[in-house]
């Protein structure tokens, strides 16, 4: 499992590649929560990530609540089909959000700064 964060235009971007598993996650989330709650704009790529476990999806829930926590807003860019139906079961969908591309992801940020009356 890898991460690094990048940020251009007052939005972070999150590149996760690999397994988010029990024994990875808990080193991600270490590692985002340094650089993730300041920020407004999160969007995560998730396209590379090729399995979540139970671990990875209590990672999720903690940036969620730590991004919107300081008001920002949090998107998942490129999930996966089995990962997303995953998502889909245990509810988590309704906590998410999630489009196809990061270009997609893009516009979605952009979409919320305007609705929160915030310049894009």
């Amino acid at each position: 499992m890898s991460c690094s964060v990048t940020s251009e235009n007052g939005i972070a971007t999150v590149t996760l590649t690999g397994e988010i598993d029990g024994q990875s996650a808990p080193s991600i989330q270490d590692e985002l929560l340094k650089v993730l709650p300041g920020e407004g704009k999160v969007l995560v790529d998730f396209s590379r990530v090729t399995f979540l476990s139970s671990a990875g999806l209590r990672l999720l829930l903690v940036l969620t609540r730590a991004v919107r926590g300081g008001g920002g807003t949090l998107v998942l860019a490129g999930v996966i089909d089995p990962i997303r139906e995953v998502m889909e079961q245990t509810g988590f969908l309704t906590h998410l959000t999630l489009v196809p591309t990061l270009s997609d992801g893009l516009a979605e940020l952009d979409a919320a700064s305007a609705a929160q009356g915030h310049a894009p």
